[in-house]
């Protein structure tokens, strides 16, 4: 993969970790914000979207995003996996056959949203089953699995989840997702090209409190969007949602062929 080429204004670091206490306020503005109501949202025709929570996060923090798309038409989902916690390839495992229920079920491709972690996941998705993805939205999601990117506050949720894959809990995230053999693979996708047939774009916060921002982009996205949002406040902020809903008006507005499952 080509070394990132960081557009103009993207800050490098992390903005304060204060800030991730407006978040509350971003969900605020998003509900009285006309987007919300579905202006300027072209009405969907039943496409699966997958929305995957970040790094500890249950399917509830990613429900205001997925009934918004449902009320646009769009056939929003959950990953039914819990909190995002799993070692990345448990985790794969688990949501490729989520996306292949829902794209049999709905007879087209999905769009995949994820948020932090979870848009590693939606990236690494995009890259083995690009049969099943048409495009891919990131959101504050470092490009890879690299501690430094975060604020000491998560390195420490990652120790503490460690200490338990340590105890022997099964397919938990912890220090072997980092170096071990279990998601040499993963890591490996997470450095790969795009296909040609799955648009990426990547939603960066400029108040992002908890991952460095120029971590969070991406060679290989085909837009990079920057939002006046926080690292959580992402999910809720009223830009990302015009961001996604861009995303979406382009992809049901064309006709794409469909893509051939990666070897």
């Amino acid at each position: 993969m080509p070394e990132a080429q960081v557009p103009r204004g993207v800050a490098s670091g992390r903005a304060s970790i204060f800030y991730e206490g407006l978040a509350a306020l971003e969900y605020r503005q998003l509900v009285v914000d006309p987007i919300f109501a579905g202006e300027g949202v072209m009405p969907g025709t039943g496409r699966p979207v997958l929305v995957i929570p970040g790094f500890l996060a249950p399917d509830v923090a990613v429900l205001t995003m997925v009934r918004w798309l449902r009320s646009a038409g769009y056939h929003a989902a959950y990953p039914k996996a819990g909190p995002n916690i799993m070692c990345g390839e448990v985790a794969i495992g688990r949501m490729e056959s989520r996306l292949e229920e829902l794209v049999k079920r709905q007879g087209q491709r999905a769009v995949v949203i994820g948020h932090s972690r979870g848009g590693q996941l939606a990236r690494v998705l995009s890259v083995r089953r690009p049969d099943l993805i048409q495009a891919s939205i990131k959101l504050g999601t470092p490009g890879l699995i690299d501690r430094r990117d975060t604020h000491p506050a998560v390195r420490l949720c990652m120790h503490a989840l460690t200490g338990l894959q340590r105890l022997g809990i099964p397919g938990i995230f912890g220090e072997s997702c980092f170096t071990g053999a279990c998601c040499d693979r993963f890591r490996a996708d997470l450095h790969k090209a795009m296909p040609p047939a799955v648009e990426l774009t990547c939603v960066i916060g400029r108040r992002d409190g908890l991952v460095d921002r120029q971590a969070c982009v991406d060679p290989a996205a085909s837009h990079v969007v920057q939002v006046d949002a926080s690292h959580i406040g992402t999910i809720v902020n009223p830009a990302s949602y015009r961001a996604i809903a861009a995303v979406l008006g382009k992809l049901d507005s064309a006709h794409t062929p469909p893509a051939r499952r990666a070897a």
